[in-house]
């Protein structure tokens, strides 16, 4: 589980932590991959098939990060048989399986939303033989599966309870219940905060808290505010961002779709909005600053947008560059204008005018200027920085004018990997058959092993089941390298996953901005 940084906010690093929101989350309307398809990319349709392999490589693969990726995928997909199918690797081979696998399994287990995976993941997270992260797994499984019955919630209450229990676990077990939101928990979770002394165990459970979505929290969250330690600070004002979340742009549902009575949203949202503007403008702190910014994004509202567009022309540094993401959560398409004036200005330092790309992005419409800017940020004259998140920011926008310019990148292995990879994102992202032949004509004729993988992983971005007739082939494919098995495997777990946004987004963590529990470092990108 990351820690807390005592640094100051890192657009960049919020970028890390949250772009499978984005990347994997925001298109959940299948295009049809055969409109204007050449036969190779005709989507392979047959869910069997898929299952009927994953299962053959969770049982047969000698390479055990290959049997991760299947573990995992074999959850994205959901079906009753994917189930079985873990549960038999759980049950007759735990005492041999490493950690890394039986971690995957329990989260797969958890994604299947099957309530006879409840057993198996409480004891994961009771057997003390396994290693701190695996049992953190196995209670973050827990809030993933979604099964609120009294002993399951009991069970986490007894965890986050115990004080001879590692602080990770608990604050785990806390992330857990609040995605439960039960009344019960909600209770617990509240009288924990109130007589916590610990000021990480703290900053966690308000994290619990915030995905409550429980109107009677609001004043709780107000009063740590005045908290001594800056974290639980961060945390509170963070979390009533979660609490009052007007946009669902970072979980997929708002405010108002989870049982807030309307009136009591209105006036919280009032209340709160002006606390948060006055502290997004004065704040003690930087990270207050940038914080405040951003949770008047999720809110959103006529004022507070108004608001932060005019911080977006005073605030400096890394405050201007969560400003700038605060509007582009926001969806403030009236902030386009602001956005451009800092994307095109040279004097403007590269992290601000890069943060201005990714906004444009989420915004989630450009007008035709807007993407011609973005397309010519793609030059070689330009700074990496900016091309590379151009590249991205296309893609999301659907922009197919700018295919041919993602393809050229792609194909160049003079261009920096990062940005080639980049490139390939950008191309999946589009979704046509045409743009994914760009990324496998380029896989085919790539020389380097880790080049190809991350290509081949590029390919789960698409919001369409073009690529996966080419990653079963792959998969299937005897001479096909671990590594390039393994990215297929990963990538097929996106582009059949129903679930978008990802399940598994209550669970996402930034140290600098979303401080909840990622109880993974290692897997967290393919969770």
């Amino acid at each position: 589980m990351a820690k807390r940084s005592s640094q100051g906010f890192d657009w960049q690093s919020w970028w890390n932590n949250h772009e499978d929101l984005f990347l994997y989350g925001s298109h959940r309307s299948r295009v049809q991959a055969t409109r204007g398809a050449s036969s190779q990319f005709e989507p392979a349709g047959n869910l069997e098939d898929v299952i009927d392999l994953l299962n053959m490589t969770l049982s047969n693969s000698e390479d055990p990060v290959i049997r991760e990726d299947a573990a995992l995928t074999l959850g994205r997909i959901g079906d009753e048989r994917a189930f079985h199918s873990l549960w038999r690797v759980v049950t007759r081979k735990s005492n041999s399986l490493d950690s890394e696998l039986m971690q995957a399994l329990s989260m797969g287990l958890a994604h299947t939303k099957q309530s006879a995976a409840i057993g198996i993941l409480q004891q994961v997270v009771r057997d003390k033989t396994l290693s701190l992260e695996t049992r953190g797994i196995g209670a973050a499984a827990l809030g993933v599966l979604g099964e609120t019955d009294r002993d399951t919630v009991e069970f986490l209450m007894a965890l986050v309870s115990n004080s001879g229990a590692h602080d990770e676990l608990r604050s785990t077990a806390a992330m857990a219940l609040g995605s439960m939101r039960g009344t019960y928990a909600t209770e617990f979770l509240k009288s924990q905060v109130i007589q916590e002394g610990s000021v990480f165990r703290k900053s966690h459970l308000l994290s619990a808290l915030s995905i409550t979505c429980d109107p009677a929290l609001t004043d709780l969250f107000l009063s740590q505010l005045h908290s001594r330690d800056q974290h639980v600070r961060w945390a509170a004002i963070i979390g009533l961002g979660g609490l009052l979340d007007g946009t669902g742009r970072l979980t997929g549902e708002k405010a108002e779709d989870v049982g807030w009575d309307k009136k009591d949203l209105a006036k919280a949202r009032k209340k709160v909005s002006t606390i948060l503007r006055e502290k997004s403008k004065t704040g003690n702190h930087h990270n207050i600053k940038a914080f405040a910014a951003l949770s008047l994004g999720r809110i959103g509202g006529a004022e507070n947008i108004h608001s932060l567009r005019l911080l977006s022309r005073d605030a400096q540094g890394q405050h201007r560059a969560a400003v700038l993401l605060a509007l582009g959560i926001s969806g403030a398409r009236d902030a386009e204008k602001d956005m451009i004036r800092l994307l095109t200005d040279s004097h403007e330092a590269d992290k601000v005018r890069a943060s201005a790309c990714v906004s444009l992005a989420l915004l989630g419409e450009a007008s035709s200027s807007t993407r011609r800017r973005l397309q010519t940020l793609l030059a070689r004259q330009n700074p990496l920085v900016m091309r590379h998140y151009s590249a991205i920011s296309l893609g999301i926008l659907r922009d197919h004018a700018s295919a041919t310019r993602l393809a050229k990148l792609v194909v160049k292995p003079q261009e920096p990997q990062e940005l080639r990879t980049a490139a390939a994102v950008g191309l999946a992202l589009l979704g046509t058959s045409n743009s994914i032949e760009s990324v496998v004509k380029t896989i085919a004729a790539e020389d380097h092993p880790d080049i190809q993988a991350k290509l081949i992983a590029s390919l789960g971005s698409s919001p369409t089941l073009a690529p996966a007739s080419y990653l079963l082939d792959l998969m299937r494919d005897e001479d096909t390298s671990p590594e390039m098995k393994s990215a297929a495997t990963h990538a097929l777990g996106h582009i059949y996953n129903d679930h978008r946004p990802p399940i598994f987004s209550k669970f996402l963590c930034n140290r600098n901005y979303f401080l909840t529990a990622k109880p993974l470092d290692r897997l967290g990108e393919r969770l």
